[in-house]
């Protein structure tokens, strides 16, 4: 299902169950669908280390990188405003024996936990209701 915004249209996919916003990543040819999940404390980003594990929501998370983005811009229709020149922190890591990446994300606004499962191409299938 897909709804409108004021920022373009997000895809929102239903379990059966709830209705969790998602959305896909497409990076050089692979595909995750990330999910925003709730984090009460997140760490701090100057205590995180590349090559540590840490535990976020019961789960062990092993840092693979940690960096610093400055924003140039933005292409097409992002469902967040851009600030150019606007820096962002974050840490991406893999959650130990899952078929899980995360990310945290410190932004002015706060800290931001996403997590996304790899998918193949023909996983993925767009049906129309």
């Amino acid at each position: 299902m897909t709804t409108k915004t004021a920022f373009g249209t997000k895809l929102v996919l239903l379990d059966g169950e709830t209705e969790t916003e998602t959305w896909l990543q497409e990076d050089e040819g692979e595909f995750t669908l990330f999910r925003r999940v709730t984090l009460d404390n997140p760490p701090r980003f100057d205590e995180l280390q590349v090559g540590t594990e840490i535990s976020l929501r019961g789960e062990p998370l092993f840092v693979t990188e940690k960096n610093r983005a400055v924003i140039n811009g933005g292409e097409g229709e992002l469902p967040f405003r851009i600030v150019p020149g606007e820096k962002a922190d974050y840490v991406d890591g893999i959650v130990a024996g899952k078929r899980l990446v995360a990310s945290l994300e410190y932004m002015p606004e706060g800290t931001v936990f996403n997590v996304g499962e790899p998918l193949e191409f023909k996983e993925i299938k767009v049906v129309s209701r």
